[in-house]
């Protein structure tokens, strides 16, 4: 063989060699379970260093949270609880309308018939608290007969309104025979109040709008008032001057007069001296 020849051939066993080792020992290497890496140099030039492979960057799954079942809000008033029938009604049987004539009523703990040609007009079960109006406890009752109409508060028998007829004078005389004396409302316009032993007469615009019994802060001034002044009238004339005088000493109390006014209640002042 010439020396040509066998550098040739030297060469061609080397490359041969060179391309077995080059797929040898990836393929060991890559099906090796367990143990380290080999150590050889042949081996080490097969893997590139460690800090010269890129190492695949994985995000962090994003947590997802159940959103809480959707309860929408009540957008509506609530009603108030069902009334139930008022005083002597029983379920069933009609609580206003003709079909309530002669009907039997229950005010201030009095049972009341109506006339054969009276009834139950309707009945009020909430008021709306406003100054200088008479507070009357509920329900109240509406009673019709004939032309006239008259409201009584059914827990206490004070009358709320008249509206009386000029022909049927006396209509309602049934009802005065039944109910406690007035201290509130209509009937007191023009009455005669006994103030710490003394008469007064209220002038015919003038009427008692409550009638303070105990103590209880409301923004008509009950919180000025003592135990030794009760009970209290407040008493309106016209539509904006009140006073608050003591029944039992005569004491007043409160005084709420529009500028100019201030004489309305000189009747009193001067009737209590």
């Amino acid at each position: 063989m010439e020396p040509g020849q066998i550098k040739k051939t030297k060469a061609c066993v080397t490359i041969t060699l060179w391309l077995l080792a080059s797929l040898i020992i990836p393929f060991n290497i890559s099906c090796r379970p367990t143990g380290t890496f080999s150590d050889s140099p042949a081996a080490l030039s097969t893997i590139a260093p460690v800090e010269n492979q890129v190492t695949p960057q994985t995000t962090p799954p994003t947590p997802t949270r159940t959103p809480p079942p959707f309860t929408p809000k009540d957008t509506f008033v609530t009603p108030p609880p069902r009334q139930g029938p008022p005083p002597n009604m029983t379920e069933g049987q009609p609580i206003s309308g003709p079909a309530t004539r002669g009907a039997i009523i229950t005010v201030a703990g009095k049972k009341i018939k109506l006339p054969d040609d009276a009834y139950i007009d309707s009945l009020i079960t909430i008021v709306e608290p406003l100054p200088g109006v008479p507070t009357y406890a509920t329900p109240i009752y509406v009673i019709s007969r004939g032309k006239s109409k008259v409201s009584i508060s059914a827990p206490t028998g004070q009358l709320v309104f008249e509206r009386i007829s000029s022909e049927e004078k006396g209509i309602f005389d049934f009802l005065d025979k039944e109910l406690p004396p007035q201290v509130i409302g209509v009937r007191t316009m023009g009455a005669t109040l006994v103030i710490a032993g003394k008469h007064v007469k209220l002038p015919d615009n003038a009427l008692v709008v409550r009638f303070i019994d105990k103590i209880e802060p409301d923004p008509y001034g009950t919180s000025l008032i003592t135990p030794a002044d009760l009970p209290v009238y407040v008493i309106v004339v016209g539509d904006s001057a009140a006073i608050w005088v003591s029944s039992a000493n005569g004491r007043i109390t409160k005084e709420n007069v529009p500028k100019g006014r201030e004489s309305t209640f000189d009747f009193l002042k001067r009737a209590l001296q």
